[in-house]
């Protein structure tokens, strides 16, 4: 039975900067993607649409403009 909540050290980092340590992935996730809105940074174009469903479908922030620019 694999799960994501045991993880004993999740760091989250920035700009290739840790910015926070967590014990839950969930909360390290949470952290992370809002970190995007906070500092009004656009999603990485390696992992926008990835990003972008996130937003969307899994958080359901469905009236916010995307983070990314579609080509």
């Amino acid at each position: 039975n694999a799960t994501l909540s045991p993880a004993q050290n999740v760091y989250v980092a920035l700009e290739n900067i840790v910015t926070a340590q967590f014990r839950s992935v969930y909360r390290a996730l949470a952290y992370f993607f809002c970190s995007f809105f906070v500092f009004n940074m656009k999603y990485p174009d390696k992992s926008c649409l990835t990003m972008d469903f996130f937003h969307r479908y899994i958080a359901n922030v469905q009236h916010m403009e995307s983070k990314f620019k579609p080509k």
